[in-house]
């Protein structure tokens, strides 16, 4: 009884185990190219926040996801000067804040999170002058923080081998 008690636990944990990884599999090969690009622009973004620096290291983070206009803003908006480091170059730092305006906060993607009136964003691509742009959208319902629809428009130049790049971060509220 014990034996088969075991085998029986055994092959359990095995499918669950082999269940967890075809699960985070069917995930990641889930994910579309606009969102692998925007949780890419989210990360780096994310990084300029942690520490101090100079708007040379900022701009150095930022220009892997995000075009050079919409960085400028960014650091300008977001940077406060904190004084100089021992090299003699001004740097900055950013202080708390509630203010969004030119962060990234994300979409939902899944079922799990799609509450209320929030929808599926949509993914509008157009093509001007051979260069790429793409438009995601979605109205999303937050009690808190107010309804709103969150709009990330991301561009690519022809004949770029660069991934797309945010260029535009945009909030409408209700």
């Amino acid at each position: 009884m014990k034996k088969g008690f075991l085998f029986f636990l055994s092959m359990v944990m095995a499918f669950s185990i082999w269940g967890a990884f075809g699960a985070s599999a069917a995930n990641a090969a889930a994910k579309t190219k606009e969102q692998v690009y925007l949780e890419r622009a989210r990360d780096l973004q994310r990084s300029t926040f942690a520490g101090i620096k100079t708007k040379a290291q900022a701009y150095a983070l930022m220009e892997k996801g995000f075009t050079t206009e919409f960085t400028r803003k960014f650091v300008n908006y977001y940077y406060k000067s904190k004084g100089f480091n021992a090299k003699g170059e001004l740097i900055y730092s950013v202080p708390p804040s509630d203010d969004m305006s030119y962060a990234q906060t994300g979409f939902c993607w899944n079922k799990k999170c799609l509450k209320g009136k929030t929808k599926y964003p949509s993914v509008k691509y157009t093509t001007r002058g051979g260069n790429l742009f793409v438009t995601i959208s979605q109205y999303q319902y937050n009690e808190l923080s107010g309804n709103h629809v969150y709009t990330v428009k991301m561009t690519k130049t022809k004949d770029s081998k660069e991934p797309l790049r945010v260029h535009s971060i945009q909030r409408k509220y209700d």
